[in-house]
């Protein structure tokens, strides 16, 4: 499902009082296998919406060169495939001027994401959900992300709680690992209460974290 709200809209308006130009993006998502919205679907639209900004950034008047993307839980996973797998090509795409443009974003912010797809601790319902009901090992590697990494992945911010019942902490930790092991510029919060599913924060010392990325992004030069 999308959490429209306290993981979209309010998420949105956070980034606008800042003077960020932000897009919630209603990707494809469903369990209902019937749909046919397992992967690449939402990465598909998730690029989509990349390349949209960059092709329209005149006339938004935004910087195509300070384009990120943030996701929440399996849309942590979402995002963590457009940092790793910007260079994949997928058949269904539309291949129009749009698609010519780069879908690397510039940065990526991962909250409580769903990382390790074919191990123990994942969170089985969006392996589900995403790939099927009996994926075969290839394809969850291929969307196992921290075992996609590489040099060219973008600086990320990652954070993540250890009381996380729904996706374990190692999930974080395994993506954060790769990055420094690439040479992947990377900052984490990981906190002792916050559980899953906090958005901008609810109880508990996870609770300060949108003010650590907003102090990341200053740093950076992302916002002004």
């Amino acid at each position: 499902m999308l959490a429209a709200d306290h993981e979209g809209r309010q998420v949105g308006e956070w980034f606008a009082q800042r003077g960020i130009t932000a897009i919630v993006v209603k990707y494809r998502v469903s369990s209902n296998p019937a749909l046919g919205y397992h992967y690449p679907v939402p990465q598909m639209d998730a690029r989509r919406a990349i390349r949209t900004m960059r092709f329209k950034a005149r006339d938004w008047d935004i910087d195509p060169g300070k384009i990120g993307i943030l996701g929440f839980s399996a849309g942590g996973h979402l995002c963590s495939t457009a940092v790793t797998m910007f260079g994949d090509e997928f058949e269904k795409e539309t291949n129009d001027p749009v698609d010519q443009v780069s879908c690397r974003p510039d940065f990526g912010v991962l909250c409580y994401p769903v990382i390790a797809m074919g191990q123990p601790y994942c969170h089985q319902g969006s392996v589900r959900n995403l790939l099927g009901a009996n994926p075969s090992k290839e394809l969850m590697d291929r969307n196992n992300t921290a075992l996609r990494i590489t040099s060219r992945t973008p600086p990320i911010f990652l954070v993540h709680s250890a009381d996380d019942r729904a996706v374990p902490l190692r999930n974080g930790t395994d993506f954060a690992a790769a990055c420094s092991a690439k040479g992947v510029p990377v900052t984490c919060h990981f906190y002792a209460q916050g559980g899953h599913g906090y958005g901008l924060g609810r109880s508990g010392d996870s609770k300060s974290w949108p003010s650590r990325l907003e102090e990341w992004l200053r740093h950076n030069k992302w916002m002004e």
